[in-house]
Protein backbone atom coordinates (compact mmCIF):
# COMPACT_ATOMS: atom_id res chain seq x y z
CA UNK A 1 0.00 0.00 0.00
CA UNK A 2 0.90 3.47 -1.08
CA UNK A 3 0.64 5.54 1.65
CA UNK A 4 0.49 10.01 0.69
CA UNK A 5 0.81 12.17 2.96
CA UNK A 6 -1.87 15.51 2.44
CA UNK A 7 -0.70 18.68 4.41
CA UNK A 8 -0.78 22.27 4.05
CA UNK A 9 -1.50 25.21 5.86
CA UNK A 10 -4.85 26.53 7.26
CA UNK A 11 -7.20 27.42 4.82
CA UNK A 12 -4.59 25.19 1.45
CA UNK A 13 -8.06 22.88 0.43
CA UNK A 14 -6.27 19.80 2.76
CA UNK A 15 -10.36 19.22 3.94
CA UNK A 16 -11.54 19.54 0.41
CA UNK A 17 -8.99 17.53 -1.25
CA UNK A 18 -9.62 15.11 1.25
CA UNK A 19 -13.27 14.89 0.64
CA UNK A 20 -12.97 14.78 -3.10
CA UNK A 21 -10.70 11.27 -2.53
CA UNK A 22 -13.06 10.18 -0.04
CA UNK A 23 -15.85 10.41 -2.65
CA UNK A 24 -13.71 8.53 -4.95
CA UNK A 25 -13.59 5.77 -2.14
CA UNK A 26 -9.89 6.35 -1.47
CA UNK A 27 -9.23 5.91 2.44
CA UNK A 28 -8.70 9.16 4.16
CA UNK A 29 -7.02 9.29 7.41
CA UNK A 30 -8.00 12.72 8.75
CA UNK A 31 -5.72 13.13 11.87
CA UNK A 32 -7.01 16.32 13.48
CA UNK A 33 -10.44 14.51 13.79
CA UNK A 34 -8.59 11.47 15.26
CA UNK A 35 -6.52 13.70 17.68
CA UNK A 36 -9.57 15.10 19.15
CA UNK A 37 -10.74 11.71 19.73
CA UNK A 38 -7.89 10.55 22.02
CA UNK A 39 -8.06 13.80 24.44
CA UNK A 40 -11.87 11.93 25.35
CA UNK A 41 -10.18 9.07 26.43
CA UNK A 42 -9.87 9.01 29.77
CA UNK A 43 -5.80 7.81 30.35
CA UNK A 44 -5.40 10.65 28.15
CA UNK A 45 -7.40 13.34 30.01
CA UNK A 46 -5.55 12.15 32.97
CA UNK A 47 -2.37 12.72 31.50
CA UNK A 48 -2.84 16.14 30.19
CA UNK A 49 -4.80 17.41 33.42
CA UNK A 50 -2.00 16.37 35.87
CA UNK A 51 0.20 18.38 33.83
CA UNK A 52 -1.63 21.01 32.69
CA UNK A 53 -4.23 21.30 35.65
CA UNK A 54 -8.18 20.67 36.18
CA UNK A 55 -8.71 24.44 34.53
CA UNK A 56 -9.00 23.24 31.39
CA UNK A 57 -11.66 20.83 32.02
CA UNK A 58 -15.62 21.32 31.16
CA UNK A 59 -17.65 21.58 34.11
CA UNK A 60 -19.05 17.95 33.09
CA UNK A 61 -15.45 17.01 33.31
CA UNK A 62 -14.35 16.86 29.30
CA UNK A 63 -11.26 18.88 28.26
CA UNK A 64 -12.18 22.15 26.75
CA UNK A 65 -10.25 22.27 23.74
CA UNK A 66 -10.67 26.41 23.95
CA UNK A 67 -9.04 26.71 27.18
CA UNK A 68 -6.60 23.91 26.44
CA UNK A 69 -5.67 26.29 23.07
CA UNK A 70 -5.54 29.22 24.99
CA UNK A 71 -3.05 27.53 27.27
CA UNK A 72 -0.81 25.65 24.60
CA UNK A 73 -0.20 28.31 22.36
CA UNK A 74 0.72 31.12 24.65
CA UNK A 75 3.38 28.87 26.79
CA UNK A 76 5.57 26.66 24.66
CA UNK A 77 6.64 24.32 26.99
CA UNK A 78 3.05 23.12 27.36
CA UNK A 79 3.00 22.97 24.00
CA UNK A 80 5.78 20.94 23.76
CA UNK A 81 4.36 18.73 26.17
CA UNK A 82 0.74 18.10 24.21
CA UNK A 83 2.74 17.31 20.88
CA UNK A 84 4.99 15.16 22.72
CA UNK A 85 1.96 12.78 24.29
CA UNK A 86 -0.51 13.24 21.36
CA UNK A 87 1.71 12.70 18.24
CA UNK A 88 3.10 9.28 19.21
CA UNK A 89 -0.86 8.56 19.84
CA UNK A 90 -1.87 9.64 16.59
CA UNK A 91 1.22 8.10 14.78
CA UNK A 92 -0.07 4.54 16.29
CA UNK A 93 -3.43 5.36 15.72
CA UNK A 94 -2.85 5.50 12.29
CA UNK A 95 -0.72 2.92 11.48
CA UNK A 96 -3.88 0.25 13.31
CA UNK A 97 -6.15 2.22 10.82
CA UNK A 98 -3.83 1.40 8.01
CA UNK A 99 -3.85 -2.40 9.11
CA UNK A 100 -7.69 -1.98 8.26
CA UNK A 101 -7.19 -0.92 5.16
CA UNK A 102 -4.11 -3.04 3.81
CA UNK A 103 -6.32 -4.10 0.38
CA UNK A 104 -6.05 -0.54 -1.14
CA UNK A 105 -3.48 0.11 -3.27
CA UNK A 106 -3.36 3.69 -1.49
CA UNK A 107 -4.33 5.73 1.53
CA UNK A 108 -4.49 9.15 2.36
CA UNK A 109 -3.08 10.86 5.54
CA UNK A 110 -4.42 14.06 6.16
CA UNK A 111 -3.03 16.19 8.60
CA UNK A 112 -2.03 20.12 8.82
CA UNK A 113 1.75 18.57 10.28
CA UNK A 114 2.50 15.23 8.79
CA UNK A 115 6.88 15.84 9.46
CA UNK A 116 7.00 17.80 12.39
CA UNK A 117 4.50 15.48 14.06
CA UNK A 118 6.55 12.04 13.47
CA UNK A 119 5.17 10.80 10.28
CA UNK A 120 7.51 11.11 7.90
CA UNK A 121 7.03 7.79 6.99
CA UNK A 122 4.50 9.01 5.08
CA UNK A 123 4.89 9.33 0.96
Amino acid sequence: MLKIGLTGNIGSGKSLVAKIFSTLGIPVYLADFESKKLLMQSGVKTIITRTLGTEILTPTGEIDRAKLGELVFSDPSSLNFLNSLLHPLVIKDFENWCQNHLESKYIIQEAAIILEGGSGSVR
